[in-house]
């Protein structure tokens, strides 16, 4: 497994083993957790990432490596799938007056996906498209207050 920095310089490779995990709950988190061990301190970073069969993870939180007896030290570190990473950003509308993070607004639900399609484009997440129900036509009243993109997902979802 190849781990690499967010400009896809090579950091570190890493043999998979039976510690190594891919976890998926739909709606709720999808990681891979890599388990390993180094004789050096390696200097992993938020953003640094793993391609593999399900996709590309990366790193969102950094985990610090325990020390082990031997003088090396012993990783547990997450890769989550790319969604999940909407999660460290905070859901803005553009208005002519600039960002707001607090807003409200009544409207119908393909008008709150542009705007969610917009945030992740806009954070360099890449493109993403969206499909509605025509029979979903019904205008709602949302309010957002500081919430990060996927909670806006949920508060949309749930009107």
């Amino acid at each position: 497994m190849n781990v690499k920095d967010k400009n896809g310089i090579l950091k570190i490779s890493i043999d998979e083993n039976d510690k190594c995990v891919y976890h998926k709950a739909l709606m709720e988190e999808e990681y891979i957790l890599l388990n390993f061990e180094s004789d050096i301190l390696i200097p992993f970073a938020k953003g640094d990432y793993i391609d593999t069969e399900f996709g590309r993870f990366y790193i969102v939180h950094l985990e610090k490596p325990k020390f082990s007896k031997a003088g090396g030290y012993t990783y547990d570190q997450k890769f989550h799938s790319e969604w999940e990473r909407w999660r460290n950003r905070i859901l803005f509308y553009n208005r002519q007056s600039g960002f707001e993070k607090s807003w409200k607004m009544t409207h119908r639900p393909e008008v709150f996906l542009d705007i969610i399609v917009d945030n992740i484009m806009k954070a360099g997440f890449g493109e993403y498209a969206y499909a509605v129900d025509p029979e979903l036509s019904e205008m709602k009243f949302i309010e957002f207050d500081s919430v990060n993109i996927i909670d806006g997902l949920t508060l949309i979802a749930e009107a």
